[in-house]
């Protein structure tokens, strides 16, 4: 295109700007393509971050909870070292409460009363002697001893 160039109508100045036009428009649509990009990956960025903030508190609280159920059972289980009981039976959900209930099951242990000793408990029993006719059996049978 040569210089000056005169423009006599509209179709003339059409023609001659709208190369320049479509370049325009095809930046313009290539913009908005990639800010429809963009927008889409920061919405699925932040779905990604939530989901991923959701489980992190989730994690932190199971921590938290298991630290707090550790701290529980080594208290009871000093407590019960020190009353003398059984952890198991140990009841409360802070110090004071197993303290009083461990005074309680201490105390219920030493009232209760002792059965007698029966000396020779656990020893066989005396043959007891058969009568006549239960040795005529046995040795009728056999079986006589």
């Amino acid at each position: 295109m040569d210089f000056p160039v005169t423009i006599e109508s509209q179709d003339d100045f059409d023609r001659l700007v709208k190369s320049r036009l479509d370049r325009e428009k095809t930046k313009q649509d290539e913009l908005q393509q990639q800010v429809d990009s963009l927008t889409a990956e920061k919405q699925g960025l932040a779905t990604q971050n939530e989901t991923l903030t959701q489980r992190a508190e989730a994690a932190e609280q199971a921590i938290a909870d298991r630290d707090a159920a550790d701290a529980h059972s080594k208290l009871v289980s000093d407590i019960a070292g020190e009353f003398g009981v059984e952890s198991s039976a140990l009841r409360g959900s802070n110090e004071e409460e197993l303290r009083d209930h461990a005074e309680v099951l201490k105390q219920l242990l030493a009232s209760q009363p002792v059965a007698p000793v029966v000396p020779n408990a656990g020893d066989s029993p005396n043959k007891p002697a058969r009568s006549e006719e239960a040795q005529f059996v046995a040795e009728l049978f056999g079986s006589g001893e």
